[in-house]
């Protein structure tokens, strides 16, 4: 599809449909209305087409959000939108105080959804596959995402939006997982049927938020819910009327975990001091939260982890009053109990489950439900497309293996270090930032992702449609193409493109060669850093090339820059103006590459000549990059640069070029 002004889309794949796929794909719609850009989006889930994900399809109407209504806006620049909402449609005595069922805020994701598709229909098409993601690969600068169907979408970009991973309950002996009582997630579809069918105790192992759904979910009369931690210490409640954050006296950032844990105390004991209410203090944190943890090393991190974030996590996530109020009275009911401990081991007593836990006490219960919550570590995950991308090395486990390594922006962090069109936001982050499931974090990590994704594709789009307009009228009769040879100094890619040129030439066709150093050598000085005058070369050379092969030119460039992301670049300028671009790997080992090229500029430059002189590049500058896909690999020690030459021309006939 190709807009009025003859601009590409930008192709996206959103995988998962819960808070965090749909708030960016609102983003993404709204930044497509905003600036017009032509956007094709696909979000991807295997949930119903009228479900938000799991958090937000609970029908039971004791499961309240955790955040007020005033802080649950899909919209940066909206804060009252879903108070709005929630008055028009669901509840209309609803403030910004109110904590509205969580199935409501399903719906009103899903409405928002609909009615900002709908706003930004033109620039914007959208769709929703019901279909797994259960592999992707990059390929030329573009990722290729491969559906549990048997679908391939293929995709300029694609955010990762799954949500944090499920717990794997490493707590629970083998006795309880095969005793065919024990849920493991009780989010699952059907989990609970089993415990709501039968009237007998439940034992939940973890006390946090989860558990507190769970209890409300399993509760009735003639039952007794235990919950079991090794805490023993249920979520605070939220105040009925809060009073607004106050932020710490002293500066916090960058100081080791040593002093910042005092420091954070004296900031909660001055504001219960001053104000009687310790979560002013508390909210007063969760703006600096994430530079906080970003300035801990690992070993601070992991002794925050084991030592204080149970502490953290009751203070920080609260129930809501009513729910407290409920949590109160079953309490007092003796319809639930709170322990402290830990489970040691689990036998089945025929329909029922004895649980020994820390001190040799026991349970009876006729149900185990794992309430520890989502899982941290990612290579926990069974998510079949993490498994696909941390095995390919297109993504990284985040500090201390918590969701995923991420760029300021979001962007995966390959194993390689190249750069992959893959980003993420919410759980996946947390290792970078901590605090990164609440929605409103979320909001905001999705309306920043949609600009950085959307500028990106303007930028392209403008300079493509300045290039379509100056291109001549006449369409070529066969179609050019750009053979872009990489590989190391003295791999022998001039050698190669020489023989080519000359038997492309021979046979009638049009051929150019453009060396990559040569050419660089004449054109303006770019950057003033090396690798920047580098990047800006092979920009340069690529846009030539580009031009020359859309008007029916076989271009053959021979280049020895390291960086593979400005050659991924090149590929993507051509992809974006539908020329063929065939990306070699001239490989050679050492000995073979300082034989062929004794006496060229590079090895000259290992003698003396300066680094980083124009068209000249350094091994000593940055390591060599090799393509990840490339449609041609050729080993250059094993044959000669006419037999070379020979592989490249079958593949350009191959292909049609020739």
């Amino acid at each position: 599809m190709v807009d009025a002004h003859g601009r590409e889309p930008l192709k996206l794949v959103v995988v998962g449909a819960g808070a965090s796929g749909i708030l960016t794909a609102v983003h993404v719609a709204e930044e497509a209305a905003r600036t017009r850009a032509p956007v094709e989006l696909t979000l991807v889930d295997p949930g119903p087409q009228d479900a938000a994900g799991v958090a937000f399809s609970t029908g039971n109407p004791r499961h309240l959000l955790n955040v007020p209504a005033g802080g649950m806006s899909c919209l940066t620049d909206r804060p009252d939108h879903f108070v709005r909402w929630l008055v028009r449609e669901r509840m209309p005595t609803a403030t910004g105080r109110t904590f509205a069922p969580r199935r409501h805020y399903g719906d009103y994701l899903l409405a928002t959804l609909a009615a900002r598709v709908e706003h930004a229909r033109g620039p914007l098409a959208f769709r929703r596959r019901s279909a797994r993601a259960v592999a992707c690969s990059v390929h030329g600068g573009r990722a290729r995402v491969r559906l549990s169907d048997g679908a391939r979408l293929t995709a300029d970009a694609v955010v990762i939006a799954t949500g944090p991973p499920a717990g794997r309950a490493p707590w629970a002996p083998a006795e309880l997982r095969e005793s065919g009582r024990f849920v493991s997630d009780p989010w699952a579809p059907g989990a609970l049927d089993g415990p709501l069918a039968d009237g007998r105790d439940v034992l939940l192992v973890g006390a946090g938020l989860t558990a507190v759904d769970v209890a409300l979910a399993l509760d009735r009369p003639g039952r007794t819910v235990h919950a079991l931690s090794r805490h023993g210490k249920l979520p605070r409640r939220h105040a009925l009327v809060p009073l607004p954050p106050v932020a710490p006296a002293e500066p916090l950032a960058g100081l080791p975990l040593c002093q910042l844990r005092p420091a954070v105390l004296r900031h909660i004991r001055r504001v219960t001091d001053e104000l009687g209410d310790w979560r002013p203090a508390f909210d007063g944190l969760r703006p600096l939260v994430s530079r906080l943890w970003a300035g801990l090393d690992d070993e601070e991190r992991a002794e925050f982890l084991r030592s204080h974030r149970h502490l953290w996590e009751v203070h920080r996530h609260r129930m809501a009053p009513e729910t407290a109020e409920t949590v109160t009275r079953l309490r007092t009911a003796g319809r639930l109990r709170l322990h402290t401990g830990e489970v040691t081991a689990a036998r089945r007593d025929g329909d029922a489950l004895t649980v020994t836990v820390t001190g040799s006490r026991e349970l009876g219960a006729g149900w185990v439900v794992d309430c520890t919550g989502q899982g941290l570590r990612v290579a926990e995950s069974r998510d079949p497309l993490l498994s696909c991308l941390l095995s390919s090395g297109l993504a990284l486990p985040g500090p201390l293996g918590i969701g995923l390594a991420t760029t300021a922006e979001g962007r995966l962090r390959a194993r390689d270090g190249a750069v992959v069109p893959l980003w993420t936001l919410g759980a996946h982050r947390r290792g970078d930032l901590w605090e990164s499931t609440a929605v409103p974090e979320i909001r905001e990590q999705a309306a920043a992702l949609a600009r950085t994704l959307l500028k990106s594709r303007s930028t392209a789009t403008r300079a493509i449609a300045r290039a379509e307009r100056a291109r001549p009228v006449p369409v070529p009769a066969r179609p050019g193409a750009t053979v872009w040879l990489t590989g190391l100094p003295g791999a022998g890619t001039s050698g190669i493109a020489a023989e080519l040129a000359a038997r492309i030439r021979a046979e009638g066709h049009r051929v150019e060669v453009l060396d990559g150093d040569e050419i660089g050598a004449d054109l303006p000085a770019g950057p003033a850093s090396v690798r920047d005058d580098r990047d800006a070369r092979v920009r340069r050379v690529g846009m030539v090339a580009e031009v020359l092969a859309r008007n029916g030119v076989i271009v053959l460039v021979p280049d020895r820059d390291p960086g593979r992301g400005a050659r991924d670049g090149v590929r993507l300028r051509h992809d974006l103006a539908r020329v063929p671009f065939l990306e070699v790997h001239v490989a050679a080992p050492v000995a073979a590459r300082a034989t062929r090229e004794a006496g060229s500029p590079h090895t000259r430059r290992a003698a003396g000549a300066p680094a980083g002189a124009a068209g000249v590049t350094g091994l000593a500058d940055d390591p060599y990059e090799p393509p990840d896909c490339p449609e041609l690999r050729l080993e250059t020690h094993r044959r000669t640069p006419a037999e070379s030459a020979g592989a490249v021309h079958a593949l350009l006939t191959e292909r049609g070029l020739l």
